[in-house]
């Protein structure tokens, strides 16, 4: 896994330009994270991993009792390791109204050197 550095995602918004935050998560609860812009068109971006900076993630399922913290952000110094890396996130529409759902479409995740 040393031998890649560059995390590619293919997708698209469904209307407009669409910012995503993808967060890598390792498996000690560390968010490494970037924000990109989709467009309706199918399109590859490539994100250089030594670009992610150290992020909070969202807690899924929601934690019960509402007043709980919805996001979680690791005190760990440790830097980033993809080898330790267990899940992606894809977070958008957090800013927009009812009314101005944003949705997306991801084909793919790759890592490529």
């Amino acid at each position: 896994m040393g031998a890649f550095n560059i995390l590619v995602v293919k997708g698209r918004a469904s209307s407009g330009t669409v910012p995503v935050t993808i967060s890598l998560i390792t498996e000690d609860a560390q968010a490494f994270s970037t924000t990109i812009s989709l467009s309706q068109s199918f399109g590859e971006i490539e994100i250089p991993l030594n670009k992610l900076k150290k992020d909070s993630f969202l807690l899924l399922p929601r934690p019960y009792l509402h007043f709980l913290p919805l996001y979680f952000s690791s005190v760990s110094t440790q830097p980033f390791n993809l080898e330790k890396v267990e899940r992606i996130e894809f977070r958008f529409g957090q800013n927009k109204n009812e009314e101005d759902k944003p949705g997306i479409e991801i084909s793919g995740v790759n890592l490529k050197q």
